[in-house]
């Protein structure tokens, strides 16, 4: 959807913000603001099925996935460690 062309690394982050946004928000989560430093499972209570869904509309808005190959999964605890696997994915293809 969003690879039609090359996007520029803060509209890799800014997705991928957006959707955290959204779990919050769906979550209800306590959150006032997000950032990279942020850790998905200790301050935003994401249970690793909810990283797995997260993930998987963002392979289907970026049209990447930084887990086939490039980046092991349980190497992501923060928000950072996210954007960077996709920064990593799309910058490789």
């Amino acid at each position: 959807m969003l690879n039609n062309h090359t996007l520029q690394s803060y509209e890799i982050e800014s997705c991928i913000h957006g959707e955290i946004t959204n779990f919050l928000v769906e979550s209800k989560a306590n959150v006032r603001s997000i950032s990279n430093e942020i850790k998905l499972n200790s301050e935003l209570g994401m249970s690793s099925l909810e990283l797995a869904r997260l993930v998987s509309v963002l392979d289907d808005k970026l049209e990447v996935d930084p887990f086939i190959e490039l980046v092991p999964i349980t190497s992501v605890r923060t928000i950072g460690d996210l954007v960077n696997a996709y920064k990593k994915a799309f910058y490789t293809n």
